[in-house]
């Protein structure tokens, strides 16, 4: 019986340490019109769904290497291209639900790591060359 109880608490401190290590910054529903430039080095998901951000500049991501997950769900984003994104080559998902996107850069090239992409309700052309 104390052998089952060892195990169950380095169970229990190694999925303590895992989520200790993900950080996780939520500014969902806040206004904002762009990426905010004093989001921390070490950040791992980011959330800034339900925003007025219009556009993704070449520079918001160039020190979050290790962003994992971005959610920019219902924004006003009308266009995403390659060097914007070009930095964030371990996300796991990114979701741009419900912006005003019309193409999108070959993702799949630059992000070997993303398992989920969003992008229902965006007024995206479906062009031979994207798919």
């Amino acid at each position: 019986m104390e052998i089952r109880r060892l195990l169950w608490l380095l169970v229990c401190l190694a999925n303590f340490e895992e989520r200790l290590c993900a950080k996780y910054v939520d500014l969902s529903n806040r206004g904002l019109t762009s990426v905010p430039e004093d989001i921390a080095p070490d950040v791992t998901h980011l959330y800034l769904n339900n925003n007025d951000i219009t556009r993704i500049r070449q520079t918001d991501f160039n020190d979050n290497n290790i962003l994992t997950g971005l959610n920019l769900i219902s924004n006003e984003i009308t266009t995403i291209t390659f060097d914007e994104l070009s930095y964030l080559t371990k996300l796991t998902f990114l979701y741009l639900n419900d912006n005003r996107l019309t193409a999108l850069p070959n993702i799949a090239q630059f992000m070997p790591s993303l398992n989920e992409l969003w992008l229902k309700e965006n007024p995206l052309e479906c062009c031979c060359s994207n798919v």
